[in-house]
């Protein structure tokens, strides 16, 4: 919870924290130690199913960016990562399509000591729901 990190800005433990990145209250669960320390050190190489964001630009100029949510029929839905509303995009009003991979900041890490990180580490390792 400490403000220099931001975890809980986007990330829920039970009823606590925000909506932008997926929910830890299982993390400890659902990730071997090795994916959950990758996950906290390099954000961009372990993306959660329904946590990849992505950025359009459409023909008229209109930039969308949130989730990719699917795909289907010609229609790319986009989830905004805050509402959680999904915004449909025909594939051919699409200028110009950038992946962006995780909202999360690289470098978190880095501003904790070593018995701070280990710490985190074994706190989230604990989270089992």
């Amino acid at each position: 919870q400490r403000p220099q990190l931001g975890c809980v800005a986007c990330h829920a433990i039970k009823d606590v924290g925000g909506v932008l990145g997926p929910p830890l209250t299982t993390v400890g669960a659902g990730l071997p130690m090795e994916l959950l320390v990758e996950s906290l050190y390099w954000p961009e190489r372990q993306l959660k199913e329904g946590y990849f964001s992505i950025s359009v630009v459409t023909k008229d100029g209109k930039t969308i960016t949130g989730y990719r949510d699917r795909q289907e029929g010609g229609v790319l839905w986009i989830r905004d990562a805050v509402t959680g509303d999904a915004t449909p995009v025909r594939m051919g009003e699409i200028k110009s399509r950038n992946d962006v991979g995780t909202l999360m900041p690289p470098g978190l890490m880095k501003s904790l000591s070593h018995e701070e990180a280990r710490d985190l580490i074994r706190y989230l390792s604990e989270l089992r729901g």
